[in-house]
């Protein structure tokens, strides 16, 4: 993991290169709750993984090549001490702040507009409490083949020199890559932390990642791909190599849904350096049918349902998810 990433940066390439068909947009409210195969299990699991790729390629869109939350964070704790918190007596004055940083320039394009406030601050070492920034990309780019549009709230519970958790609420956001796009509404919820060093510098080495909301993906030569995320929640931890990934994904297309339930044993996958899961196991349940998930080395999956006979998938498979 790159120490100045906030989120686990899987590659963000493999967010829209999943060859998944899924006819249209999605069924709404009145889709048909359907039993997915287990080809199409080993398919909701590569985009669950892609889904997490997404936020991380979302979350890593910045100014002048630090995260988005760091912007905040470290913005913020330079106008804590630019304002000079201090009380007409000389001491230490705790108190209310707010910040505004508008139509700043975002990387190679594009600009960002950032609002927060804060409920205490320390004027000696910055540190912020109570943050919250609500920060609204236009375009914003690091490079010109990657862009990111729309608004990022969030909260940093503790202060900013030693966060405990960080909230995230992404709304009206797309992603564009040059495979495709990734929109929708959704929060990002990061808790048990831990960090290489000073955790005011956000190097965060193990988290939980929890995924709430409605993301599409769509790609140069399939249609959109509709997912939600019900409490999804991925862990990594770098020392170990290790992550988990536990929640419910359900993919809608052509008026059915296939809601799937994944369950892994805390520390049960192996990561290699990039985040790319090379061993390890995980469950799938698809109404009611527990299927095993093997991962490999090479990259293929092997899905075996519940008294029934293993599917091998080397990658992404062109065919329509709800066929």
């Amino acid at each position: 993991m790159n120490a100045t990433l906030l989120l686990r940066a899987l590659p963000a390439a493999a967010l829209l290169a999943l060859p998944l068909a899924c006819g249209g947009g999605g069924g709404g409210g009145g889709a048909t709750t359907a039993a997915a195969s287990s080809a199409q299990v080993a398919q909701a699991v590569l985009v669950a993984t892609a889904s997490i790729n997404g936020v991380s390629a979302a979350s890593d869109t910045s100014t002048g090549g630090v995260t988005t939350s760091s912007v905040a964070a470290t913005s913020v704790r330079a106008a804590a001490m630019g304002d000079g918190m201090m009380g007409s007596s000389g001491t230490m004055d705790m108190g209310r702040g707010s910040f505004s940083l508008h139509d700043t320039s975002c990387g190679e394009t594009g600009t960002v507009d950032m609002d927060a406030s804060w409920s205490a601050s320390d004027s000696t070492t910055g540190c912020v409490d109570g943050l919250k920034a609500t920060l609204d990309f236009n375009q914003c780019a690091d490079t010109a083949d990657q862009s990111m549009h729309g608004t990022m709230g969030m909260t940093i519970a503790g202060t900013t020199c030693d966060p405990t958790a960080i909230d995230m609420d992404f709304s009206g956001v797309t992603v564009t890559t040059p495979d495709g796009t990734l929109s929708g509404d959704f929060t990002v919820g990061m808790g048990n932390m831990t960090f290489n060093g000073d955790p005011a510098d956000f190097d965060i080495t193990a988290a939980t990642m929890t995924l709430n909301g409605r993301m599409q993906m769509a790609g140069s030569g399939f249609p959109t791909v509709d997912m939600e995320m019900d409490h999804l929640a991925f862990h990594f931890d770098d020392t170990t190599n290790t992550g988990d990934i536990n929640g419910t994904l359900t993919v809608r297309c052509s008026g059915q849904a296939y809601p799937m339930t994944m369950a892994t044993e805390p520390g049960g996958l192996t990561l290699d350096g990039d985040g790319n899961v090379v061993s390890g196991q995980m469950t799938v349940t698809a109404e009611g049918t527990a299927h095993q998930v093997t991962f490999s080395s090479d990259g293929s999956v092997d899905v075996t349902p519940a008294g029934g006979t293993t599917v091998h998938l080397d990658g992404p498979v062109s065919q329509d998810f709800c066929d």
